[in-house]
């Protein structure tokens, strides 16, 4: 060999067919890293049941992370989140160090690439059409997720000898396997305590009238008093606290609207509004823009129900119906015209103002402490309980059999209303 003849260099191996370019590689585990940083936290949130910072349970985020879409069964989806992110970042490590020439890594950043492309996408439409919420973090992770999709395929392509189509494939029959489970096996988010039926006297009849305590007690009230969804006269008695611009109520709204359809004699739906918004709920530090009108909102519904309880029922399902995500919640000008509509404006000012309002706001002074029965942490809306539960059964229900176990469990706690010894328990 000549002094003039090139150094002799090993043969690149055969997993590479030209090396590594550095710059996309840099790049994308950058984005990689703080996607998982994103997954992890929330995985974190989610296994210690810790609240997620600006994810109150009335929020976008807090429907969105505390609904049955955030899990694969037991599992949290932020977490395989963070296996895909951990997967890609062990590939893009695997080629940094073998300078573009290991198979394995194109395999992983081949496979992970439909892996997280589908999922934004599956995840996106949950949120959009089956949650009706956005949780920023998530989104934020998806649109990383997005980016990483397409540019992945783009590292390795045309730079490696691996032949793509199986690992493209082996990650869209992984996203069709997620979206089969969620989709017929949904996780079972909701709780109900150990043995809530501790007071069996707490729907009792009196000389014709029908008292009903709720919360351990913190909530004594004749049933006609009170804002009824159904038969006023049904054996199961159920109180929901909700706010109207909450999405996790209107969800809830919907389902026990839909069960009182199917039938109407088996309980009455007690509603409990109130505002979640911090500066006129002491409880509470919400700060989100969608509660601020909220005590308007409850001070109209109770404007309404005050003067007809019937149109009050329009005005309540027409509040939780709008026609899309963007129309909710109703915004008070709108809220203030159906009532209009409904009542007429005369006769709605008049409860509007002077002893009528303060009367309305006595009452959502009285649902806005029963939050102070949850935990600090945990004092979200919809709260659904029933007499006799020491202090509720169930804070957030996302499916009509869901719905219908826990309406069962509480009517086979409770004694049927009746006279016998009513007088001693009140």
């Amino acid at each position: 060999m000549s002094y003039d003849d090139p150094p002799m260099t090993d043969p690149p191996d055969d997993g590479s067919a030209s090396g590594l370019n550095a710059v996309p590689v840099l790049l994308a585990g950058a984005l990689a890293l703080v996607a998982l940083g994103i997954a992890g936290y929330l995985s974190v949130q989610s296994m210690t049941g810790s609240a997620v910072a600006g994810c109150g349970g009335d929020s976008g985020c807090g429907a969105v992370l505390a609904s049955p879409w955030s899990k694969v069964g037991p599992v949290p989806v932020s977490l395989m989140g963070m296996v895909t992110y951990i997967a890609v970042l062990g590939g893009l490590g695997l080629r940094w160090v073998s300078h573009g020439r290991s198979k394995l890594a194109d395999l992983l950043l081949l496979a992970c690439a439909p892996l997280m492309l589908l999922a934004a996408g599956w995840f996106t439409y949950v949120q959009a059409v089956k949650i009706e919420a956005f949780c920023p973090y998530c989104m934020i992770d998806h649109g990383l997720g997005v980016v990483l999709g397409l540019l992945l395929p783009v590292i390795v392509i045309g730079q490696s000898s691996v032949k793509p189509a199986l690992p493209l494939v082996a990650g869209v029959f992984g996203v069709a396997g997620l979206v089969a489970v969620q989709s017929f096996a949904p996780a079972d988010v909701a709780t109900t305590t150990e043995n809530p039926f501790v007071d069996r006297d707490g729907d009792t009849t009196i000389d014709g009238q029908r008292f009903v305590s709720m919360f351990g007690g913190e909530l004594r009230f004749e049933l006609e008093d009170e804002l009824v969804i159904g038969n006023a006269g049904a054996k199961q008695v159920v109180g929901v606290v909700f706010d109207y611009a909450c999405p996790l109520c209107r969800g809830l709204h919907e389902l026990l609207e839909q069960a009182v359809a199917d039938d109407p004699s088996r309980f009455a739906v007690v509603a409990l509004p109130l505002t979640m918004f911090g500066e006129d709920n002491p409880y509470t530090e919400v700060d989100i823009e969608r509660f601020v009108q909220s005590k308007q909102r409850a001070r109209l519904a109770l404007a309404v129900a005050a003067i007809d309880r019937e149109k009050w029922k329009a005005f309540d399902h027409w509040m939780f119906a709008p026609d899309s995500i963007d129309d909710f919640p109703r915004s008070i000008e709108e809220a203030r015209d159906k009532a209009v509509e409904l009542v007429g404006e005369e006769t709605l000012n008049q409860q509007l103002t002077g002893e009528a309002a303060a009367g309305h706001d006595a009452v959502i002074d009285r649902n806005m402490q029963l939050l102070t029965v949850m935990p600090e942490g945990e004092r979200y809306v919809p709260i659904m309980t029933a007499p006799g539960a020491p202090e509720h059964l169930i804070g957030r229900v996302f499916d009509p059999d869901n719905l219908d176990r826990l309406l069962i469990d509480a009517e086979a706690g409770l004694l049927p209303p009746n006279s016998a010894g009513a007088s001693e328990s009140q």
